[in-house]
Parts: C-alpha cells; sequence; structure tokens
C-alpha cells in the first residue's frame, strides 16, 4: 500500500503502508511522548511565554533541511510502518520532501502549487496551494510563523530529566474543531529542530526523527521546481 497522505507529505505526514516492524518504541519516542501520547505530561504555567519561545526558534528558519525516519505507532505504542527520506524547507511555501524505496515518493512545493510523484505508479498529481497549508505542520517549517498564534494553542513541556537551555519540546493544539491531527509535539536540542510527534483523532501517533539537520543552508530555487519525468501521466487536481 502507498502512504495515505492527508495533505500529501510533511503537509499532513503521511501514514505509510510497509510491513510492521518488530522494534518497540525507541528512546527518542518514549522521550518525545514522555511516556504515553495519552499521559498527563505537566505544562509551563504561561502559554504567551511558550509561544513567544517557540516563534524566537523558527523565526531564524529562512531554510531547513534534514533526513528523518518516520515511523507510525498505534495506539498501544506498537510500531506499525516505518520509512527514511530527506526534506528541504524555505519560507515562504516551499518545501521538497522525498521517500526511499520501497516507498519512493517525491513531493514539491512552490508556493503556489503542489507535485505528488509515485515512480511505481508513474504518475504526478498536481494541486494548488490553499490555505488549509496554515493549519498543516508544515507551518512550521514552509509557512507564515506569525500564523502560529492563529490556529494552535502552544505550551512548553516540563520534562524533568533535561536542562532546559538544551532541550524544549512544545505542545500545539489546533484551535479548529475540525483538524486533520489533535497534537502536535515539536522538540529542539540546543536550538535545532529534532523530533515531532503528531497523534491523530484515532489515537495513532506518527514519529518523525530528525538528523544531519541544517538549519538556513543554501537551497536553489531548482529544488522547488518539478520536472515531470517522460511518460509519467500527470492528473491535475484542480
Amino acid at each position: 500500500m502507498k502512504p495515505a497522505l492527508l495533505l500529501l507529505g510533511l503537509l499532513a505526514w503521511p501514514l505509510l503502508g510497509n510491513a510492521a516492524e518488530e522494534a518497540g518504541v525507541p528512546d527518542s519516542v518514549r522521550q518525545l511522548q514522555s511516556g504515553s501520547p495519552d499521559a498527563d505530561l505537566q505544562f509551563e504555567a504561561a502559554p504567551g511565554e511558550a509561544l513567544r519561545e517557540l516563534v524566537q526558534l523558527l523565526k531564524p528558519l529562512d531554510t531547513l533541511s534534514a533526513e528523518f525516519t518516520q515511523r507510525v505507532f498505534s495506539q498501544n505504542g506498537n510500531a506499525m510502518q516505518s520509512v527514511e527520506g530527506s526534506f528541504k524547507a524555505r519560507r515562504p511555501g516551499h518545501f521538497f520532501w522525498q521517500t526511499a524505496a520501497p516507498s519512493a515518493q517525491t513531493l514539491v512545493t512552490d508556493g503556489d502549487f503542489i507535485w505528488l510523484y509515485d515512480p511505481d505508479l508513474e504518475q504526478v498529481t498536481v494541486q494548488k496551494m490553499s490555505g488549509e497549508i496554515q493549519t498543516t505542520p508544515a507551518l512550521l517549517f514552509s509557512g507564515e510563523v506569525a500564523a502560529i498564534d492563529e490556529h494552535y494553542t502552544v505550551r512548553l513541556v516540563v520534562t524533568g530529566d533535561k536542562d532546559p537551555d538544551e532541550f524544549r519540546m512544545f505542545e500545539l493544539k489546533p484551535k479548529a474543531t475540525e483538524s486533520l491531527f489533535e497534537t502536535l509535539r515539536i522538540s529542539f536540542l540546543e536550538g535545532k529542530p529534532v523530533a515531532l510527534l503528531i497523534q491523530d483523532g484515532l489515537g495513532q501517533f506518527t514519529v518523525l526523527e530528525l538528523s544531519s539537520v541544517n538549519m538556513n543552508p543554501s537551497i536553489p530555487d531548482s529544488v522547488f521546481k518539478f520536472e515531470v519525468p517522460d511518460g509519467v501521466d500527470v492528473i491535475k487536481d484542480f
């Protein structure tokens, strides 16, 4: 099964259909969850301060590139799916996301359109960018940071076992009554984004662990211009 995309790629975090893995929940996931996605977390008392701190961490990131391992877990923490890949982001609205075989896909946005290329299907789907992008996790790395307060309630998680100057975890809850996810948690280590967790309405959660994080690299315009391969069907969804 190919990825079931809520809004395509990181725009809504694909739930990938690989075979279930036997490995247990990794330590970094447990750290992100603070024991469980449903755990009673403790938060700093001043949510306004949490928002300001998150904005201070994200605002300087005009561009970002990283490799990732993405895993999907069931409500009880069993590993279901896994994929590796890389992404590049540039504000505003530019994104490149690529996953490796056996679930190879490429997603490219240029601020106006979204291309999703599936080499196995020999198919490219093209959509127009819309205001909905501001309500997805892509806002953090490629959207307008000022819109975070409009769409999310932000709280700072008290982890207790990490130096607060080195490790910070934020929880974002969508303000909209209808949302593609219920909870987003993003963690930073020494100012770098290192992991994200998203929990959906069914209790499943997707974890993205970042590596080789490069903040504000030079990314050429060509990265965000998708060239349709020869012999590939193009489906315009607009």
